[in-house]
């Protein structure tokens, strides 16, 4: 995953990956959320929400929901042109537990 991590991040800046959002949330200069999304290669108006991360002492607090808010508005207001699908996939693991249950 840290290569798939550093692709994202190194695409974004150099515009190889065209199309990929960040969304980023700071709190008193720290940054304490983040999201990333991007059209599903190969695929028809289809997107994938790779993920929203909220530093725990953060959670709880509707950061997640608004970044979530945020995706879906934004493929909303691009129109079925652009965006259809959006998938969000997560992990099955105990360690996800929390993150399946934020997801509706």
């Amino acid at each position: 995953e840290v290569g798939f991590f550093d692709k994202m991040i190194t695409g974004s800046i150099d515009g190889t990956m065209d199309n990929n959002h960040w969304l980023v949330v700071e709190h008193d200069d720290t940054v304490v959320a983040a999201a990333y999304y991007a059209p599903e290669p190969f695929s028809d108006r289809m997107w994938n929400l790779y993920f929203i991360a909220v530093h725990p002492s953060q959670q709880g607090n509707g950061i997640g929901g608004a970044l979530l808010n945020h995706v879906e508005g934004h493929l909303r207001r691009a129109g079925p042109d652009t965006a259809q699908v959006l998938i969000v996939e997560t992990s099955s693991t105990d360690q996800y537990a929390r993150s399946r249950e934020f997801y509706p």
